[in-house]
């Protein structure tokens, strides 16, 4: 199989496994890595929208049941943004910087399992490189601004380093 089969092989498991969790068989229940993998899969073949779209399953799965080993995390979220950063285009940039946005509102709501990081932040500015918009560097430099920002009010994880200064520049 090519990198997309094996994107679509994956998702195929991950079917399979929530038929059968489903059915019974509590051995195979996925859970938010089982997720993961599955978007990471997608994000290697540039298929950031089959990515969300099993973000989004992970979402719903855990609204629905309040498991929290279905719970998105940082890890998913990012690498749901990370896969529409390396699609590029204005969608693509558009769709990395409302899915910053919704983590960022869930972890000032008290979800501190969705707190952006420096890797979600430099996957947000590597999509605004990539879009070709008309504003894209000056968004990317708002975003570098807001990590300093929230750095200098302590949390100093996010402080900006190299990589992210070179993304901007």
């Amino acid at each position: 199989w090519g990198e997309e089969g094996c994107a679509l092989k994956a998702l195929e498991i991950l079917k399979m496994m929530e038929e059968l969790y489903e059915g019974g068989e509590e051995g195979v229940k996925p859970n938010k890595r089982t997720y993961t993998a599955v978007i990471n899969a997608f994000a290697r073949t540039g298929q950031p929208e089959n990515a969300e779209m099993i973000l989004s399953n992970m979402k719903r799965r855990y609204e629905l049941s309040g498991d929290v080993s279905l719970k998105p995390d940082t890890i998913c979220f990012t690498s749901t943004i990370d896969a529409y950063a390396k699609k590029g285009g204005e969608e693509a940039a558009e769709r990395a910087e409302n899915l910053l946005h919704e983590m960022e509102n869930l972890y000032n709501m008290g979800d501190k399992d969705v707190k952006p990081n420096t890797r979600t932040y430099s996957a947000v500015i590597t999509a605004m490189g990539k879009s070709g918009l008309p504003r894209a560097a000056e968004k990317a430099e708002q975003i570098l601004d807001e990590m300093e920002y929230i750095s200098s009010c302590g949390s100093k994880d996010l402080a900006p380093n190299t990589i992210l200064y070179n993304a901007v520049i």
